[in-house]
């Protein structure tokens, strides 16, 4: 399975500091944090019913931005240096999960228009509500 953000996309991110082979971190320690990221984002997906890998380019986007929030943090933290950048991007990365967590259709797909509801399996409309009418 692919990785949700690659070292040419923490690099871009990164245009004052240099990922190669010789870098601190290098080109295989980003490469590994990308992996990192992606198996826990998959984690916390599953955890809410989103089956992974998500294959949806459009989602794939957002997934790719919310990756790399989280491995820029890893890199920038990396270099035992306090910085603003390591501690926002960590933060922007462990909100954007929480929204996720709490509201999985953000990146689960939805087609169908009927819910299940009880055990029985029967199905009802979802309802549309907004304010205090419902259709």
């Amino acid at each position: 399975m692919a990785d949700y953000c690659a070292v040419t996309d923490v690099q871009a991110n990164l245009q004052h500091f240099t990922i190669n082979d010789t870098s601190d971190p290098t080109t295989t320690e980003v490469t590994t944090f990308c992996g990192q990221i992606t198996a826990e984002m998959n984690a916390r997906m599953n955890a809410v019913g989103i089956t992974t890998p998500v294959t949806d380019a459009e989602k794939l986007k957002l997934l790719n931005l919310i990756s790399l929030d989280g491995v820029i943090a890893l890199v920038v933290n990396s270099l035992e240096m306090e910085s603003e950048e390591g501690a926002r991007r960590q933060q922007r990365y462990d909100a954007a999960l929480k929204r996720i967590e709490k509201a999985p259709a953000i990146i689960e797909e939805t087609s169908e228009a009927f819910v299940t509801v009880g055990s029985s399996g029967e199905t009802a409309e979802r309802p549309f509500k907004r304010g205090e009418r419902v259709w």
